[in-house]
């Protein structure tokens, strides 16, 4: 790693006590960088492979939680939940009923009004999930509360689920909550749209997003979404995001006056194994990638433990990079958001190189499509 950073820190989450992550949640001394948690807080200089990929332990009581929350949760209550119903009718004798009790909860689910709730992401269950996938973060700039972010934060991988963790995260860390773009689809999905909604995932419609940096929001994007689950598969090979076309960000940060930041989250592609039709440049291949450009999800087949949609115990490393300035303009010229976009580029592949050793990835590269 090299010094282009002046100041490096790195927090291991997974290793706190629940009352230290509890109670340093939502704190008052978010400004204070001397303040801020410094028993846990560490030059990232310092560090060593282990410090990035050590697995914590856990007893089965808190494992358990964050698998239920993920297999009947999200992301897996799509393919779970019927297959639950359909068990329950069958006990029961009568699928109608078990049916038309489990469309009723769902559209109340659908119709009930949720909010951002702070006592859901400091919560012991949302600590557990922390912890099951041993979550780290890294970053060389405090966030300030009284200034817009937009975090950068690639890859997808088959589900974001390492971008969902950083939203738990951010009040311990920072001292107030974040914003995730997500798709409408997940938004509109009973149980996705539940859990989601309560720990500060947004639509990612134009006005939705400029309302909330407006409001000096940090708000999360990853860029390529689902259409990097088609090319970035299971972590095994080189890392791709999609980048070179969305110059959309750029233009949002112009028109709210956000800095932009370059983030990456380290493991977002080992949590699943996944298989996709067809090979990339074939038409099945193309086909069910514009497939899921329309839909908002990836059509493929994917897996974690014991063959079930319940993750790995990978670890996350969410590292976050020094922000670029970006003056407010409601038109900029093309040539200043080239600048700029071509600048993010620049300092993802930077960022990715600085840390990818820590992860036990010096052999990889960043490819940007």
């Amino acid at each position: 790693m090299n010094d282009s950073a002046s100041k490096q820190y790195y927090i291991n989450v997974s290793k706190l006590s629940f009352e230290e992550f509890h109670c340093l949640s939502f704190r008052d001394n978010k400004n204070d960088e001397n303040n801020i948690h410094a028993n846990r807080v560490v030059q990232s200089n310092s560090l060593s492979t282990k410090d990035f990929v050590d697995v914590v332990d856990m007893s089965l009581l808190e494992e358990l939680v964050p698998c239920l929350i993920l297999l009947f949760g999200v992301p897996g209550c799509c393919f779970t939940i019927p297959v639950l119903v359909t068990v329950i009718g069958y006990l029961l004798g009568s699928y109608t009923v078990a049916w038309t009790i489990t469309f009723t909860i769902l559209l109340l689910l659908t119709v009930i009004p949720v909010h951002l709730s702070h006592d859901a992401l400091r919560s012991w269950v949302s600590f557990q999930c922390l912890r099951y996938f041993s979550y780290k973060i890294v970053y060389e700039e405090i966030c300030q509360p009284n200034k817009a972010y937009i975090l950068v934060a690639p890859p997808h991988g088959v589900f974001a689920i390492g971008n969902l963790l950083s939203l738990l995260a951010c009040p311990y860390v920072f001292g107030f909550s974040s914003r995730a773009l997500g798709t409408s689809i997940a938004l509109w999905i009973p149980i996705f749209r539940n859990i989601l909604t309560s720990i500060g995932v947004i639509d990612a419609s134009r006005s939705i997003a400029t309302k909330a940096l407006k409001e000096l929001k940090n708000v999360g994007i990853s860029t390529g979404g689902v259409a990097e689950v088609f090319d970035n598969n299971n972590g095994f090979g080189d890392e791709v995001i999609v980048l070179k076309e969305r110059k959309g960000l750029v233009k949002l940060a112009f028109r709210t006056g956000a800095a932009i930041t370059p983030s990456y989250v380290f493991g977002n592609t080992q949590i699943y194994s996944s298989w996709c039709w067809g090979e990339r440049g074939d038409w099945l291949h193309d086909s069910f990638r514009a497939l899921a450009r329309k839909i908002g999800f990836a059509p493929i087949t994917f897996w974690g433990r014991f063959y079930l949609p319940l993750p790995y115990r990978k670890p996350i490393v969410f590292v976050i990079g020094k922000s670029i300035a970006v003056e407010q303009n409601d038109n900029p010229a093309d040539e200043e958001v080239d600048r700029i976009h071509q600048l993010l580029q620049e300092r993802m592949i930077d960022l990715f190189d600085r840390y990818k050793g820590l992860y036990g990835w010096s052999h990889k590269k960043l490819i940007i499509k």
